[in-house]
């Protein structure tokens, strides 16, 4: 595992100054410094992530995306630091049922061009009462996001920790009292919601949008596409219009937080969730909650 050395932020710039809330500093005060190149470039990745019952079913999922993630940034891990010995801090972090983020973002040092590959984690953890996916019996009222839209190029399907698309979108639903938003990318297409990926079923074929969409691939349904194959259900990756979710007979939102959710209402077209409940139960069971 890394030293407190690690932890350290120099003075990269001398004579540099900070007016934090009104209050001048030479340098940014401990653990602030540690943060600089999260907040400021927003120069790292983060994972959301559940556990069970002391248990993290998808582990495998999220480390990997991980540290594709971090293969893309060119940002490594602490030294002596990997997949193994972050599972090892997320247990000594949380306990029972919790909802745990997980960032890792670039050591201090540089302007746009860093100074360093090194990073520099940290995990939180709320304590949950689920002790499993939830199986929601109330679908959702969503609509088409307006305002924004998703890039197309290879950083997308990055979970950034510049995640001010999200926020707006997030915001957009609220002001228009909708309980989420669907995304087009810059080719016009729907690729995900503000904070979950898409499935759409018809005529009894289930449908999602090809990786390179410009969403953020999801480890929910990387893991409930593998769950499905397993059933003999397969999952056709497709590009996704507006018009072909307002026809499809069901859609499903999927994230590793909420599992299932299902749209009740697109617009003004109302939709079932009878596969909704149904996978959230074979979910469940396949992971053993």
């Amino acid at each position: 595992m890394a030293t407190n050395e690690t932890f350290l932020a120099r003075q990269e710039h001398p004579g540099q100054r900070f007016n934090l809330n009104g209050v001048l500093h030479d340098r940014l005060p401990e653990p602030l410094s540690q943060y600089a190149r999260a907040y400021m470039y927003g120069d790292g990745i983060f994972e959301s992530v559940r556990m069970f019952n002391n248990s993290v079913p998808l582990w495998k999922y999220h480390s990997a995306r991980l540290m594709n993630g971090l293969g893309k940034l060119s940002v490594s891990l602490p030294p002596g630091t990997g997949p193994d010995e972050l599972f090892g801090e997320i247990h000594k972090t949380a306990s029972g049922n919790a909802r745990i983020r997980l960032m890792v973002w670039r050591k201090t040092g540089g302007f746009y061009l860093p100074d360093y590959s090194e990073g520099l984690f940290m995990i939180s953890a709320v304590p949950s009462p689920d002790a499993c996916f939830p199986v929601h019996e109330t679908g959702m009222k969503v609509g088409l996001s307006t305002k924004i839209q998703v890039p197309v190029d290879s950083y997308s399907g990055i979970k950034s920790l510049s995640a001010i698309r999200y926020v707006y979108a997030a915001q957009e639903a609220r002001e228009r009292n909708l309980d989420d938003v669907l995304l087009l990318n810059s080719r016009n297409n729907v690729c995900e919601s503000s904070n979950s990926s898409i499935i759409w079923i018809s005529d009894g074929q289930y449908f999602t949008p090809p990786e390179g969409e410009g969403q953020v691939h999801g480890v929910f349904l990387r893991f409930l596409r593998e769950t499905l194959f397993k059933s003999g259900i397969s999952v056709t990756e497709k590009p996704c219009t507006f018009a072909s979710l307002l026809q499809a007979d069901e859609i499903l939102l999927t994230n590793a937080v909420t599992g299932i959710r299902w749209i009740q209402q697109l617009d003004t077209t109302l939709k079932t969730g009878l596969h909704a409940r149904m996978l959230a139960g074979m979910v469940n069971s396949q992971l053993s909650l």
